[in-house]
């Protein structure tokens, strides 16, 4: 069976596989497809059938929350590019700042931004020259906490 969803923006489709394990158990497969210009994404969710119902929805909403950036929004890769690097947790404090912003969230962006900050004061030079944090930058607390951008 297949159905038509949404992951961010784009037109999905969820294909649902029901098939047995080797061990006879019922499993439902669930895949969300999103194919836009020559990138497309897959995601896939698996579930024994006794639990698939209670699963698939906290799933579908994990799957739904999925950002598409285009290329000059160069945050994601370096956070991700930092988490891999560091061993240690990622920073998820940046990432928050980034997405609330994105997503007009003012008053939470800037909580991300201080905590950020507060963990890793070294943050503060590389928030300053992030693209996606520039709708923050006319604010007083953002110009309080963040150093003037580096210039190239």
């Amino acid at each position: 069976m297949t159905r038509t969803t949404q992951i961010q923006d784009l037109e999905a489709r969820e294909i649902f596989v029901e098939t047995a394990n080797v061990e006879g158990e019922m499993l439902r497969g669930v895949s969300w497809i999103a194919v836009s210009g020559p990138l497309a994404v897959t995601v896939s969710f698996q579930a024994p059938i006794a639990n698939a119902a209670e699963l698939e929805p906290l799933f579908k909403s994990v799957v739904q929350s999925v950002m598409f950036l285009p290329r000059e929004h160069t945050a994601f890769e370096k956070l991700r590019s930092s988490a891999l690097n560091s061993g240690g947790p990622g920073p998820i404090h940046e990432i928050e700042s980034i997405v609330a912003s994105r997503l007009g969230r003012i008053k939470e962006a800037m909580t991300a931004l201080e905590k950020a900050i507060e963990l890793d004061p070294d943050q503060a030079q590389w928030i300053a020259n992030e693209p996606d944090l520039k709708p923050l930058a006319h604010l007083p607390a953002f110009k309080k906490l963040v150093p003037p951008p580096e210039q190239k």
